[in-house]
């Protein structure tokens, strides 16, 4: 694949929330997949982890209502004062989209509308169902889910409308970036070929996710990748764009979390796939899709851009 191309021997561990900064910066892991507010918090406990490289250019984040109530005249804020709202645990990027959402709207938790908050999006769905919340707040496939089921309606909001955000990169430790650049550029340009491949070649992913996801059904699969196409949430690039953090800074603090940090601190320059961060693209030195392009046009699709290996990888996501 990709990775061993790049000289990477990639291992994935599945695990969440503050443990996977952990790993991260004690060494256990090499880099961490989440929204790049893991990394706003991270710094304000004295840690230093940066995005290097972007998986999904917008939020990933849906507003479903029970099946029967819709949005008057598109009044959302009118529509949702009263309502109980499901939603995943304070301190994840669903909860904090929509306390900045709500603020955003006028309407205050606790007094507008009443959170209901779950450990995790599976429950959502389920809260929705069992009549002990009006609103879910989730992502496929638990969407499509809801919808066969009966348990709410199509999304009436998209948090994708909201513009570029970093829902979803590949962040590493500043240890990484400064003593093994090599290695996190080989990192970038490995998730760099897998975006402009998945991004060209759509009609290959259900085949790819079924392999990837074996326990996960086809119907599942399907939904979240034309969700994720139709409403553009895969990077192109791979880049972090600062508009991306400028969203994300006030989502964080918006929610009432005070993790605000400067773009620069959180995402990094030198990584890879922001080369060039702050400045047009196409002046921006070493640009890894430019790379990846020249590289598979001379040598073939492919072939790797790095020579060597590189010790095993460890991520957790």
């Amino acid at each position: 694949g990709f990775f061993k191309d790049e000289g990477i021997d990639l291992k994935i561990s599945t695990m969440s929330g503050g443990a996977m900064i952990t790993s991260v910066v004690s060494g256990q892991a090499f880099g961490l997949t989440a929204s790049v507010d893991r990394n706003a918090q991270a710094k304000a406990a004295g840690k230093v982890v940066k995005a290097v490289v972007n998986l999904d250019a917008v939020a990933n984040i849906y507003l479903m209502a029970r099946k029967g109530l819709t949005p008057a005249n598109g009044d959302i804020a009118g529509f949702l004062k009263g309502k109980r709202i499901a939603v995943s645990a304070f301190g994840g990027t669903p909860n904090s989209m929509l306390r900045y959402l709500l603020k955003k709207w006028k309407l205050e938790p606790g007094k507008d509308v009443t959170l209901i908050e779950v450990n995790s999006q599976p429950i959502v769905s389920v809260t929705v169902g069992a009549g002990q919340a009006d609103i879910g707040v989730s992502a496929e496939p638990f969407i499509s889910q809801g919808v066969a089921k009966g348990i709410w309606s199509e999304p009436f909001y998209a948090a994708k409308d909201l513009g570029p955000y970093a829902d979803t990169a590949i962040s590493v430790s500043g240890d990484s970036i400064s003593k093994e650049p090599k290695v996190v550029r080989s990192l970038v340009k490995a998730i760099m070929r897998g975006l402009i491949y998945t991004n060209e070649h759509q009609a290959e992913m259900l085949a790819l996710s079924k392999v990837e996801f074996p326990t996960a059904s086809e119907a599942d699969l399907k939904a979240s990748l034309d969700r994720s196409f139709a409403d553009h949430i895969f990077s192109l690039d791979g880049f972090v764009p600062p508009e991306a953090w400028t969203l994300g800074e006030a989502v964080v603090r918006q929610a009432g979390e005070d993790r605000g940090r400067g773009f620069d601190r959180i995402v990094s320059p030198v990584g890879g796939a922001n080369v060039g961060a702050g400045r047009p693209r196409e002046r921006a030195r070493d640009d890894p899709v430019d790379l990846v392009r020249r590289h598979e046009h001379h040598a073939g699709a492919l072939a790797p851009i790095v020579e060597g290996r590189q010790r095993n990888r460890v991520f957790v996501g």
